[in-house]
C-alpha cells in the first residue's frame, strides 16, 4: 500500500545554553562518546553545541524513517531554531548561572 499524502514536520529549537557558554569537561566527552563535530577547544577549555547535535539527530531519524517505509511522499522537515541562550540572556533561568530553583517550559500546541 502507498502512502501519499505529504509530510510536514516542524521542530523548534527553544532558549537553551548554547556553545557559547556549555563548557564541558574532557571526561564528559569521552563517556558519552561525543562526536568532535558537535565540540570546540577554546582557551584550553571545551565547549558543546547541543542545539547541532539536536538538529543532527532530528535530521538523522527522519532520514531513516523515509528510508524504512520507503515512502512515495514527501517528508518535509522546517527546523526552527531561536539562537537564544539561557546562560547569556537575563531573560530566561540558567542553571549554571545560579538558578537552580527555577525552571523554563516550552508548550507548544497544534
Amino acid at each position: 500500500m502507498k502512502n501519499e499524502s505529504n509530510i510536514k514536520v516542524i521542530a523548534y529549537i527553544g532558549p537553551c545554553i548554547r556553545d557559547c557558554c556549555y563548557e564541558v569537561k574532557e571526561d564528559f566527552i569521552k563517556k558519552l562518546n561525543i562526536n568532535s563535530n558537535f565540540y570546540y577547544f577554546k582557551d584550553k577549555k571545551i565547549y558543546l553545541n547541543l542545539p547541532f547535535i539536536v538538529k543532527y539527530q532530528i535530521k538523522q531519524y527522519f532520514l531513516n524513517l523515509k528510508n524504512t517505509i520507503k515512502l512515495e511522499n514527501t517528508i518535509e522537515l522546517d527546523l526552527i531554531d531561536v539562537n537564544k541562550c539561557t546562560y547569556c540572556s537575563n531573560n530566561y533561568f540558567s542553571y549554571r548561572k545560579g538558578n537552580k530553583e527555577e525552571r523554563n517550559i516550552t508548550i507548544l500546541s497544534i
